[in-house]
């Protein structure tokens, strides 16, 4: 920091510099409050979800139909919430769902309002589903849901 030698004080520039960072400071925090409010976090976010918005890719538009089956019982108890990405997309009533997936979903089968244990797999009636495999189980017993994914999907 340049002093002034007769008067023991900064200079000019220091002051300006001083003023120009607090008034950064100020303008961040701004920002960050507005960020908690859901209207303006949408105005927000809408400018930086724009960017990159005319790029397509095949993976983001390929969507594949995946059946889910029940393991080892006629039909659960209670309908089951299905889940794309924490959206739910329908129930699961009988012995067999089918869900619309693309690539990177995960799909979450909600067994909670069904006491007991249960799995699920896939069957093999889509080559382009590379992972999970066909007859890949997943069970539902802890936490009373079934994570199936991500979706590894053939593109060619």
């Amino acid at each position: 920091m340049v002093m002034n030698v007769e008067t023991n004080e900064p200079g000019r520039f220091e002051n300006g510099l001083w003023r120009v960072t607090v008034f950064s400071f100020v303008i961040l925090l701004g920002v960050q409050g507005l960020d908690l409010v859901p209207q303006f976090r949408s105005k927000l976010i809408a400018p930086a979800a724009a960017v990159g918005a005319g790029q397509s890719t095949s993976a983001a538009k390929s969507v594949t139909q995946v059946t889910i089956r029940l393991v080892g019982s006629s039909a659960l108890p209670a309908p089951a919430k299905v889940c794309v990405n924490g959206v739910q997309v329908g129930n699961f009533t009988g012995t067999s769902c089918t869900v619309a997936v693309s690539a990177n979903d995960v799909v979450t089968v909600d067994t909670s309002q069904s006491p007991g244990i249960y799995e699920f797999t896939i069957d093999e009636d889509n080559s382009r589903v590379v992972s999970p495999t066909s007859g890949e189980t997943f069970d539902a017993s802890i936490y009373h849901a079934a994570t199936i994914g991500p979706f590894l999907l053939d593109l060619s």
